[in-house]
């Protein structure tokens, strides 16, 4: 299996091929789902916003699966009207990235922290400075932020705070009866995986991202 990745970042776009096993982690995504750029060697998270299999047909938001179908079109991917009004059936695929899709089209939301690339360049004295100004909370900081934690457990946490996990990864999940950061830490893997069509290995990163969540 490959695939070729179309990247726009701000003004800039390029490509990426990938195959194997970093192209089977993209399989099952979905057209504006969200997902880790380390999931292909790039860094930041990257949206999916289109695609096309390898007969040029494109991919198409709101038709659910991988599946070719036939649909009337108004415009968008699949077909561009040349009159007011103008519509036409169109052959295209479903939003769903699959064995069949040759290119994958994606947009930067989020690029990598600078915050973290200064702190790899720190002096080892300016690491230690910032070790110490970090350890020196006053008690009334720390005794709010203790509260804070209590509270956020104890209040359903909405699965959208959960990094990673937009609007659609979050439809999937309330298909699976979870309805919060909660819910989904006390799930089981492979229930949520069958009832949502995530996959184990895409629930096992977003649990990650939940546990830091939390705390």
């Amino acid at each position: 299996m490959e695939f070729k990745v179309i990247i726009s970042d701000g003004g800039n776009t390029y490509q990426k091929e990938i195959k194997g096993e970093e192209a089977a982690r993209l399989v099952g995504l979905r057209i504006g789902e969200q997902f880790d750029g380390s999931l292909i060697g790039e860094s930041g998270m990257l949206q999916i916003t289109g695609g096309t299999d390898k007969d040029g047909f494109p991919m198409r938001k709101g038709i659910a699966g991988p599946r070719r179908v036939q649909v009337l079109l108004r415009g968008g991917p699949g077909f561009i009207p040349t009159r007011a009004g103008e519509r036409r059936k169109k052959r295209v695929r479903g939003d769903t990235v699959s064995e069949t899709t040759v290119q994958i089209n994606t947009k930067m939301v989020v690029k990598s922290g600078k915050k973290r690339e200064e702190k790899k360049e720190m002096k080892p004295e300016e690491q230690v400075a910032e070790v110490e100004k970090k350890e020196e909370k006053p008690p009334e900081a720390k005794e709010a932020e203790k509260e804070g934690k209590e509270k956020a457990s104890a209040k359903p946490i909405p699965l959208t705070k959960i990094y990673g996990v937009g609007k659609v990864t979050a439809e999937q999940l309330h298909a699976a009866g979870i309805a919060s950061v909660q819910d989904f830490l006390a799930a089981d893997i492979q229930k949520i995986s069958k009832k949502s069509g995530l996959t184990p290995a895409q629930i096992e990163k977003l649990l990650e991202e939940a546990r830091k969540l939390v705390g």
